[in-house]
């Protein structure tokens, strides 16, 4: 047997001729492709405040810190791991930040951003992770565009071992809105009255701007259902006699829980029976309210004919709402509700 041409070993192709007797044969030789080995990048940040979600503004003022948590140890990344020698800060529209890339909005030496190394609350030891905090708005001329501002936005950041796009590895984008508007239910007032054959109830709900912008236009609704009522007032104590695990309390806040539900030492405004949740509303809509103002809608009137010589009281439980069909985006949705139990006496 004779070689027609020597085989180089490692090649990525190699050919021989065989030569046996008259059969000539030819050897293919391929070398496997090369795997790259993963490229390493420093691991991941956790944003961590501005957490998702609304947030107070002041338009042409809103000026948010950053922080987030980066370093420790990889299982999927054995071996020394880069060290974040820069971060970038992405802030914008969500597809502006999916589409980032360096220098980003901002961008800094690791160095140069305030930081605290984290440890393990049991051994003492550390975890290798530090908590960075980043002020990028902290001068007046730098507060977020007002553009960004009554919009929803996102923000990111990554962590790179050089100021370039391919060392940077990211964490996860956060949805967010800096919002200057903020609906309040400041009250409902009521007003009963009777001429002995029919009672009467009026409700007048009072609402209020505490942001700093126009809020823009939004729907109130003032809604009210019969109550219990012991004594010519208001069933308030979860413990009373009568009450049923399904009946519903109605909070100060304007929540209503099942009494089976309601957490121990809760102020409840009144009560109402399942079978009275047959609710009467009335609902208003406004243009706008300015910042710092307030004003009575949702005014609603109703009567009803008393009954036998024991239908001597009437108790309603009224909640005025702002903003019910949540077109408002606002710092705090949780204050837009207010509530009134009174009784109508014959």
């Amino acid at each position: 047997m004779t070689l027609s041409r020597p085989i180089h070993i490692g090649l990525a192709v190699l050919c021989a001729a065989l030569s046996i007797g008259s059969v000539t044969a030819q050897i293919r030789v391929i070398e496997p492709f090369p795997i790259d080995p993963p490229r390493r990048i420093p691991l991941a940040p956790s944003p961590g405040t501005p957490v998702a979600g609304i947030h107070e503004a002041t338009a042409g003022n809103a000026r948010p810190t950053f922080t987030w948590t980066q370093g420790g140890w990889s299982a999927t990344q054995p071996g020394p791991i880069p060290i974040a020698r820069w971060f970038m800060l992405c802030v914008g529209t969500p597809a502006q930040v999916a589409a980032c890339t360096w220098p980003g909005t901002f961008s800094a030496a690791a160095t140069a951003i305030p930081r605290v190394e984290i440890f393990n609350p049991i051994t003492g030891l550390s975890t290798g992770r530090f908590r960075y905090t980043f002020s990028p708005y902290a001068m007046p001329a730098a507060a977020l565009s007002n553009n960004l501002v009554d919009q929803d936005i996102a923000w990111n950041v990554a962590a790179c071992a050089a100021e370039s796009q391919n060392t940077c590895s990211f964490g996860t984008a956060k949805a967010l809105r800096f919002s200057t508007r903020n609906l309040r239910g400041t009250e409902v007032t009521d007003n009963p009255n009777s001429d002995g054959t029919r009672g009467y109830m009026t409700y007048t709900f009072t609402l209020s701007n505490s942001g700093t912008s126009n809020s823009g236009a939004f729907e109130t609704e003032v809604e009210f259902w019969q109550a219990l009522e012991s004594g010519g007032a208001c069933v308030r104590d979860p413990n009373a006699p009568g009450l049923q695990g399904s009946d519903i309390a109605v909070l100060r806040d304007g929540r209503m829980i099942a009494i089976s539900q309601l957490p121990p030492n809760t102020v409840v405004e009144g009560f109402v029976h399942p079978s009275a949740m047959g609710s009467i509303k009335r609902r208003s809509t406004l243009t706008g309210l300015d910042p710092g103002n307030s004003t009575a809608v949702t005014t609603m009137q109703y009567s009803f004919p008393w009954g036998g010589m024991n239908d001597n009281y009437r108790a309603f439980v009224a909640v005025g709402s702002a903003d019910v069909t949540d077109s408002v985006k606002e710092f705090n949705e949780n204050d837009n509700k207010t509530k009134n139990c009174n009784v109508v006496a014959r």
